[in-house]
This record gives structure tokens, sequence and C-alpha cells, in this order.
């Protein structure tokens, strides 16, 4: 087992309901998507102009020209900046999550139900020890044994990534 894999199995499992969060939130965020609007990059580039161009009537400066010029494509340009960003961290997020829950489900059957019980739907080792039909002491044995498991699983992997 490589150092470190088991302390990140821990991580990953005690942050399970943390990035399930951030998942829904993603997703909220994807799904209400809200464009900025051609006004709002406008006032954002900033339309100034030094005072010696404002005494001249009738003069527009290059800069101004080009800013009304260019607004629309700036604007699809931002939205989509925000938009893969959304979906880039979605992803990642998603990958983490997807990759422990499957880790997890092809663990013996009493590793995986002491696994989810706890970190998957938050029941207490008292609950999780009746559940399985076992003493609290073994329970945490059976834990300890899942978490190298997963800890092999996530070593196996890493050759392939």
């Amino acid at each position: 087992m490589i150092a470190g894999s088991r302390d990140k199995v821990i991580h990953l499992l005690e942050s399970f309901h943390e990035r399930e969060q951030k998942i829904a939130l993603l997703q909220y965020e994807l799904i209400n998507f809200q464009r900025a609007s051609p006004g709002e990059v406008i006032d954002g580039m900033g339309l100034g102009h030094s005072c010696e161009m404002a005494s001249r009537s009738g003069y527009v400066s290059n800069k101004t020209l080009f800013i009304a010029l260019n607004y629309q494509e700036r604007v699809e340009q931002i939205n989509a900046e925000s938009l893969n960003s959304i979906l880039a961290e979605l992803g990642e997020i998603s990958c983490v999550q997807n990759r422990l829950e499957y880790y997890v489900s092809i663990l013996c059957p009493q590793q995986k139900t002491v696994i989810q019980r706890f970190y998957f739907e938050g029941c207490s080792w008292e609950e999780v020890a009746m559940e399985v039909n076992v003493a609290l002491r073994t329970v945490h044995k059976i834990k300890g044994r899942a978490f190298d498991k997963l800890a092999e699983f996530y070593d196996f992997s890493r050759a392939y990534q």
C-alpha cells in the first residue's frame, strides 16, 4: 500500500457529504446559469477617456468604438468561460464521488454495509453494529479492513491514470 493512501480514503469518506452538497450547488448553478448581459460587460470594461480628449467636441476615441463593435463577442466569451468553469468543477468533483461510491460498492458485503451506513447514510457506529449483528469493536475492525481494501483500490487505479 502506498503511504498516504489510507489517509486519503479516510478523508474522502469523511468529506463525502460536503462533495454531495457541492455537486448539488454546481448542478443548480448549471441549470440556472445567469448569463452576463451586454450592459454588464460594457459597464465592467470602462469607457473613460482622458480630460484632453473630452475637451474636443464630437471626439469618439478608438477605444470606445472598438468596445462598441466587439462587446457582444466579449459577452459570449465571458459566458462561455463561466459555464466552462462550472462544468469543469462539477466534472472533477463528480468523478471523485463516483469513484469512491464504486469502490465501496465492490467491497465485501459486510465492509460495504459498514462504510455505506456510517459514511454515506449517517448512522451511528452502534446502529451499524446492530445491523450487521456484531460487537462495536468488531465493526471498527471491519471498518479498518475496508479502509485498507479501499486504499488498495486507489493504489491499483493510480497506475492507470
